[in-house]
């Protein structure tokens, strides 16, 4: 019985310290535009193949003027992030000759010359407490 309760602290310990080391990382886009649809985000530490393929997604329908996104127990590292506005719900990001026809945002504001921006311009820190972005949707293909 003594083992038992001891395995029993041993694991609810092991738990308590994993979520004290597990913040979130909430994300505020701003210049979202009117008209509904969905923001699509990852959350990609490095090694992914960022932003195309990514384990942490985050699916929040868009709000005109500002949508918060947040990805729940993200650990303390180097992460990017990136995001973009599906305004006809076809789960993709639509393109028109290789340039985005909807909004698109990455950490740090980053915007690469010919393509996305890489992971190190759009790296950013989550610390213990987690972290708090501000980054502008922007219209690539806008005229």
């Amino acid at each position: 019985m003594k083992q038992v309760l001891l395995i029993a602290s041993s694991v609810a310990a092991s738990a308590l310290s994993h979520s004290a080391s597990a913040a979130d990382v909430t994300v505020q886009l701003t210049d979202v535009r009117p008209g509904g649809g969905q923001i699509r985000a990852v959350l990609c530490v490095a090694g992914e193949d960022f932003p195309n393929s990514c384990k942490r997604t985050n699916v929040t329908p868009a709000m005109a003027g500002t949508t918060q996104v947040v990805f729940k127990d993200v650990a303390p590292g180097s992460y990017a992030f990136a995001a973009y506005r599906d305004a006809n719900g076809n789960g993709k990001l639509d393109l028109a000759g290789g340039i985005p026809k909807e909004s698109i945002a990455f950490s740090n504001n980053a915007m690469g010359r010919q393509g996305v921006p890489s992971f190190s311009a759009s790296v950013f820190q989550v610390g213990q407490t987690g972290a708090q972005l501000t980054i502008k949707m922007r219209r690539i293909g806008a005229r």
